[in-house]
């Protein structure tokens, strides 16, 4: 600002030749003190972006869910370590810049696509789907997927958060096998029983106790 004043006033007043090389050395050093200025703080501000950086790159790795950002095309752009051992990964470059639908078992990746295709168009999704990961383990996955904006306010990824849901998945069907053989244990040996719920006060009677 100091040389850009000096430099206005050379324009506008008559000046001798002591006068003129006084204010272009006055000029040159405010240049140079305001280059110093900018440079000191240029450094500082990257230093404290690249801390920041450092602060949420250590957030998002310890996450224990899989958090994952994605490009048109489902191709990955990032993930988080909790992700990468889903994926059994060993690092992100085995899988940066990839489509990730390839391991989404085959009957399930329309959906899949289409959930990323709607993302970008705006709209947050979730589902739930089977994987087969890099060394063939198969989990199953739920995910929430939510569009991420520029400052200009356009969609340019999208990012995914996902449980492993393979352990519970199979309690369920487990207890929902054990229900059903105690169920036609129950007919073959011609037993009945009832069940009642003393909160809502129904009762459940099964075939042969009705």
């Amino acid at each position: 600002i100091a040389a850009m004043l000096l430099l206005l006033g050379m324009a506008t007043a008559p000046m001798q030749g002591i006068e003129f090389t006084l204010i272009m050395r006055l000029g040159g050093a405010a240049i140079f003190v305001a280059a110093g200025w900018v440079m000191t703080n240029l450094r500082r501000l990257l230093a404290e972006g690249k801390e920041r950086e450092g602060v949420l790159r250590t957030i998002f790795d310890s996450e224990p869910a899989c958090v994952k950002v994605l490009g048109p095309g489902c191709v990955l752009m990032d993930m988080n370590r909790s992700g990468l051992a889903m994926l059994d990964a060993d690092d992100l470059d085995a899988l940066r810049g990839q489509c990730l639908l390839p391991l989404v078992v085959e009957k399930q990746r329309p959906a899949f696509a289409q959930m990323c295709e709607a993302a970008f168009q705006g709209e947050p999704g979730g589902l739930q789907y089977e994987i087969v990961g890099l060394k063939g383990r198969r989990l199953w996955m739920e995910t929430r997927i939510a569009p991420l904006r520029s400052s200009a306010g356009q969609v340019t990824a999208i990012l995914g958060v996902t449980t492993d849901t393979t352990a519970r998945r199979r309690a369920d069907e487990q207890l929902r096998d054990s229900e059903q053989r105690l169920t036609q244990a129950a007919g073959i040996a011609g037993l009945g029983f009832f069940e009642h719920d003393h909160t809502s006060d129904a009762i459940f009677w099964s075939p042969s106790a009705r």
